[in-house]
């Protein structure tokens, strides 16, 4: 009222500001206000469309208004749809990465690991064994070798061997 009795500028020209509603009651206290209408106001600022203008083209202000707030919801709808169907893919890509591996876990992929160090472990026994046995006829060999140098007969070798 100050700023339109000082004649700074035209009721006509001046936009509509959209203040939070106040209530006495406790379950409104949380309410601030509506976010909502601020954007669409603002939305409508854009477009050069008065939002509270009290002139002759009023019904067609409204249309404006009405059209900024459906282009407003239509674009947040949108933006809706494209999230949930993102989300929707990642969802199939998840089952389908977990069928086509055969359902591994944990647990299977423990069993694998212990089978896979226990054929090893095998594996190294074998050599061990064979590694041993080769020892012994190396040895055997070499006392061979140790008693013709030194003139001892090689039956009595055989006899070293069944000790």
């Amino acid at each position: 009222d100050k700023i339109i009795r000082s004649g700074i500028i035209k009721e006509e020209e001046l936009r509509s500001i959209n203040a939070p509603k106040v209530s006495n009651k406790p379950e409104a206290a949380n309410n601030v206000g509506d976010e909502t209408s601020l954007e669409i106001d603002s939305l409508a600022a854009k477009d050069n469309i008065e939002v509270g203008a009290k002139n002759p083209d009023r019904e067609r202000s409204k249309e404006r208004k009405l059209k900024a707030v459906a282009d407003y919801y239509r674009l947040k709808t949108r933006k809706c749809h494209i999230i949930i169907a993102a989300l929707a893919v990642v969802i199939v890509a998840i089952f389908m990465i977990g069928y086509y591996r055969g359902g591994l876990n944990f647990n299977d992929a423990e069993i694998v690991v212990q089978n896979k160090y226990s054929a090893w472990a095998e594996e190294l026994a074998e050599k061990e064994a064979s590694l041993q046995n080769r020892a012994r006829e190396l040895d055997m060999k070499e006392i061979e070798l140790n008693q013709r140098e030194m003139g001892i007969p090689v039956s009595a070798v055989g006899d070293l061997r069944i000790r």
